[in-house]
């Protein structure tokens, strides 16, 4: 690849060093590649494009992990986050480099005169949505399931297309990025203040939660992959496996409906919905006859289960910050009275 030129020989093997770097040259070269070429869609197109050019170092990282896993004899806890400490990191590292990125170009973009609006019109969609940044809502329960989908989406798309998932995860620090810094603009030209004081006080309030909330989504990506490739490829069961995950969706979405019909609360489908997930998880290592895949596997369910335990964190740490620090809300309110396009 051309731009990997631009680094030393060993840039993988000192990943951690350049990761930041690798993020804003790469996010950089594709929104002003996306921008001038296709416009109003060029928010979604960047994040694919960049996705692209990181898998290389991906695969490479992954690849690593895996026979550190495969020398493992028997799998601890100590294990578990010293096998998965330098792809998580380097996964965060470039999760932040995007974040970073694309807050920055909504600045610069701004000061140019360019729309904003309309240059990232993907992730702005995602505002009050799925997966994005938003403070209005001060209810534990909606963040848990908003927060939840993500997570099973990334790790489901890891599951089934392995590096898929950096998309999603590049896709939710791009959209994070983009949200704070229109959001800090846009008070900003409403109230006559500093737009760079008020990304400043949303970023140092939300980067907490918004840094488990990464963390969670990682994790699950990393998991996911790791069993894709290390269990799913190995194992000579692999089609009684794809055929237990696919039962297990199955089974799932039945669940899911059938509990839909007796219009439960929000929290209460959730919990189902989480419960209902790990369990069917567990059915499916059951189709792994081999001892050493089903111990992988057994070993990448427990990184999820911590996945899970992060994002739960990082929605109590939003709830708190969120109800008990008004400034936040009250910058996120005062954004959307500023009624023209930036």
């Amino acid at each position: 690849m051309v731009l990997e030129k631009l680094f030393p020989e060993n840039w993988v093997e000192k990943k951690l060093r350049y990761a930041l770097l690798i993020a804003f040259i790469y996010s950089s070269v594709c929104i002003f590649i996306s921008v001038f070429l296709f416009g109003n869609n060029s928010g979604l197109i960047s994040v694919f494009l960049t996705s692209l050019l990181i898998l290389p170092l991906l695969e490479k990282l992954l690849r690593k992990e895996e026979k550190m896993e495969e020398k493992e004899r028997k799998f601890l806890l100590k294990d578990l986050f010293h096998d998965n400490k330098e792809v998580v990191v380097t996964y965060l590292v470039l999760f932040l480099g995007i974040f970073f990125t694309y807050a920055l170009y909504v600045f610069i973009f701004n000061l140019l005169g360019i729309n904003v609006l309309s240059s990232f019109q993907g992730q702005l969609l995602l505002d009050f949505s799925k997966g994005g940044a938003t403070f209005i809502f001060k209810d534990f329960w909606s963040i848990i399931s908003n927060n939840w989908w993500v997570l099973l989406t990334i790790f489901l798309i890891a599951l089934f297309i392995k590096d898929g998932a950096i998309f999603f995860i590049a896709w939710n620090a791009s959209s994070w990025g983009v949200i704070l810094s229109y959001r800090a603009i846009t008070s900003a030209l409403y109230t006559g203040g500093s737009a760079f004081k008020f990304f400043l006080i949303l970023l140092g309030l939300s980067f907490p939660f918004l840094l488990l909330e990464a963390l969670a989504y990682i994790l699950a990506a990393v998991s996911g992959s790791i069993i894709s490739e290390e269990v799913v490829r190995k194992t000579k069961s692999s089609r009684q496996f794809i055929l237990f995950s696919l039962l297990g969706i199955g089974v799932y979405f039945i669940l899911f409906y059938l509990v839909n019909l007796l219009h439960l609360s929000s929290a209460l489908m959730t919990i189902i919905s989480i419960i209902a997930v790990l369990l069917i998880l567990l059915g499916i290592s059951q189709a792994i006859k081999e001892k050493k895949n089903k111990e992988v596997f057994i070993y990448n369910y427990y990184l999820f289960i911590i996945a899970v335990l992060l994002f739960v964190l990082g929605a109590v740490l939003e709830i708190v910050i969120t109800s008990h620090v008004d400034i936040i809300t009250k910058i996120y309110s005062l954004s959307m009275l500023y009624t023209s396009p930036i």
